[in-house]
């Protein structure tokens, strides 16, 4: 009997040891008509079921009704309405995965990463004797931490380090004083910390080593930029604006763009897409193009984009969004997550990054749609915007709100409605303008979105008014150089 349950036990265990080996990221190419396409999945084992997404140039689309039965697993992927059932086997250290109509199965091979907390980091602590530097070395290896801590003093090696998420914390021991410190990793570029000496809590900040600092610089105006899936940008961008792009223009990336080489939380030259790799021309990008061409030439401009296609303007409601978000669909779950779950204090977080480069000079918003109809919708932005000031510490009178009006109904606008709300938003808002869309060319079908023309144009209007609050005369337009048929 005993030897019955030791092998039964040894077959549970195998199996789940494979379901775990499965977790993570996986990535592969698959022949296609415009030839080889890099797909990359991501799964989640939680017993006998799968979760996760896959990523392509086609954008990314949630794995359904994922199972695993030891080594082998299953799971649909709906593409435009098509569901495509896949099979596949784990195999040591890849994934053979095989779909209906290919002959020879996917490849997929793991890839390893490593933690964000991995690396060296620097911070700065204030004693008797003057600000002391240390530069503290972290690995991680599973829910475990070790590393040194080095410093004038010396180098101390960490102890009893334990990770949990995002949160992890370590003991140093110096001259037989043990001083635990409790941490919190907040971007690519920072990690709070709070160290416990003698009962005295003092607070750190730490930097990434190899990070490149910028100190803040008053002649570098930041915006931000919120929203839905018009704020984004709809898929498609033109030849012609991925050109002439000033690099006074940055954009402060909020994911990594892995085929641009841009790290998210690090700054970059403007060039589209601006908001997530799968997104497109927004009005940020003809609104950033504009302000430079106007400003002094001591002057740059950067953007800080985060917007979520189909969602209500519930969703950056920082008391309010868990509820929202519990009720949206997968597709707009997936994007959510890409935002930590939480976009508006994601937002905040990487605004306060951009802070130490520079100065938040306003915030544009461009949403509505999924709010059509909704008379209280200048009171939710309100709120919305008022945090944004509370949080980031600024003058409401020296940074207006603008916001963007939906597809015209002279474009026949299917939410042409909302903008009879949109516009009562100043009687809201003191320091809010609303920015018109009339003449701004429509996607069709679906009269939502625009095209690249219109939201050149819209994006344009953006920065006529902004520049105007600035106190600068607009003198051309980037539409001045831009084709008649494509204004």
């Amino acid at each position: 009997m005993k030897i019955c349950i030791t092998v039964l036990l040894f077959l549970v265990l195998s199996i789940t040891s494979n379901a775990q080996n499965l977790d993570g990221s996986w990535k592969g190419e698959m022949n296609g008509p415009n030839g080889e396409m890099e797909l990359i999945f991501s799964f989640k084992v939680n017993a006998d079921s799968l979760s996760g997404n896959v990523k392509s140039n086609m954008g990314t689309l949630p794995l359904e009704n994922g199972k695993v039965n030891g080594n082998k697993f299953s799971f649909d992927v709906d593409v435009n309405g098509q569901v495509i059932s896949h099979t596949g086997v784990l195999d040591s250290d890849i994934v053979k995965l095989s779909v209906p109509w290919m002959e020879q199965p996917i490849v997929l091979n793991k890839i390893n990463e490593e933690s964000k907390i991995d690396g060296k980091w620097i911070g700065m602590v204030s004693g008797l004797q003057g600000d002391l530097e240390l530069t503290f070395t972290f690995k991680v290896n599973g829910d475990t931490l070790t590393g040194t801590d080095s410093s004038s003093i010396g180098v101390i090696d960490l102890t009893n380090g334990i990770v949990n998420g995002n949160d992890f914390s370590f003991d140093v021991d110096l001259n037989g004083m043990k001083i635990s410190h409790n941490c919190k990793y907040v971007a690519n570029d920072t990690i709070d910390v709070i160290a416990d000496v003698m009962d005295q809590k003092i607070n750190m900040k730490l930097t990434r080593a190899n990070t490149k600092v910028f100190t803040q610089d008053k002649n570098f105006y930041i915006f931000l930029c919120f929203g839905q899936s018009n704020m984004e940008g709809f898929p498609g961008i033109e030849e012609q604006d991925k050109t002439n792009v000033d690099d006074r223009f940055q954009v402060l990336a909020t994911v990594d763009f892995p085929k641009l080489n841009r790290e998210k939380w690090h700054w970059y030259t403007a060039v589209p897409p601006l908001c997530r790799p799968s997104t497109g021309l927004c009005p940020a990008d003809y609104f950033g193009r504009t302000m430079v061409a106007n400003l002094p030439k001591n002057i740059r401009v950067g953007v800080v984009v985060v917007a979520v296609a189909g969602c209500k303007i519930e969703l950056f409601d920082k008391d309010n969004y868990q509820a929202y978000d519990s009720t949206a669909p997968s597709w707009m779950k997936n994007i959510i997550k890409q935002y930590d779950g939480d976009p508006y204090q994601y937002l905040v977080d990487i605004a306060k990054l951009a802070q130490k480069n520079g100065v938040i000079k306003g915030i544009l918003l461009h949403q509505g749609e999924s709010n059509t109809d909704d008379k209280d919708w200048p009171n939710k932005v309100k709120v919305i915007y008022d945090n944004l000031i509370k949080d980031l510490n600024l003058d409401a009178e020296k940074v207006p709100l603008l916001a963007g009006e939906v597809v015209n109904a002279d474009q026949n606008g299917a939410c042409a409605s909302m903008n009879k709300i949109i516009d009562e938003l100043p009687k809201t808002i003191p320091n809010s303008y609303v920015i018109s869309s009339a003449g701004c060319q429509a996607r069709p079908p679906d009269h939502l979105h625009f095209t690249a023309a219109g939201y050149r144009k819209l994006g344009t209007r953006y920065a006529e008014k902004m520049l105007s609050l600035l106190g600068y005369k607009v003198t051309k337009t980037e539409l001045q150089q831009t084709p008649a048929e494509n204004k």
